[in-house]
């Protein structure tokens, strides 16, 4: 989620601020005064502006992939998106990340999984969907398989992500992207297509 351009200045300050230190220090070793003090505002501004340390959380570490990841054809987009995923910029990285580390949070982990499901799941499961009747498109899905094959592309992803951004996976690391995209990319394409 971004701030709408008409936003008070004292707002978008905050919103920088918190996504800077939630991303580098996480959710529970940021204070409200800290991002006050870096927003250079009084810290009941903060609360002011978002209720909560968790409402300003979840609205600052919110992903927004993109429609644009989803599209094209069907029988390529397994390698298309982890391309995409590849080249994703330190942002969604970091955002990842600290979504991440503060998931044990009753109302952190809620946002997680919404974020997953409309993030990554319902993207899937339209583009799936979508693909009913397309011919290049080997396996037609009703909409309860096109929501496994969904959970499975999304849980594909996400595996990815924990191994190269979470664990730091060095065999995976340290493969040339080409040979990455291709072979994970037909793990996904598998999960997409059934």
């Amino acid at each position: 989620m971004s701030l709408p351009e008409n936003a008070p200045a004292s707002k978008r300050a905050i919103w920088h601020a918190a996504q800077r230190l939630f991303t580098e220090n996480g959710f529970a070793r940021t204070s409200v005064r800290e991002i006050a003090t870096e927003a250079a505002i009084d810290p009941a501004l903060v609360i002011r502006h978002f209720g909560s340390k968790e409402q300003l959380f979840m609205e600052t570490m919110d992903v927004d992939i993109g429609a644009a990841a989803f599209d094209g054809p069907i029988e390529t987009l397994g390698e298309r998106f982890i391309a995409f995923v590849l080249d994703a910029d330190a942002d969604i990285r970091g955002i990842y990340l600290a979504l991440l580390r503060a998931s044990d949070s009753t109302g952190i982990w809620t946002h997680l999984r919404a974020a997953h499901e409309e993030g990554f799941v319902r993207p899937f499961r339209t583009r799936i969907a979508s693909s009913v009747g397309d011919p290049a498109d080997p396996a037609p899905a009703d909409s309860a398989d096109a929501d496994t094959r969904a959970r499975l592309a999304a849980a594909v992803v996400g595996g990815l992500l924990y191994s190269l951004w979470v664990v730091r996976d060095e065999g995976l690391a340290h493969l040339e992207r080409e040979t990455l995209v291709r072979r994970y990319g037909a793990l996904l394409q598998a999960a997409i297509t059934g």
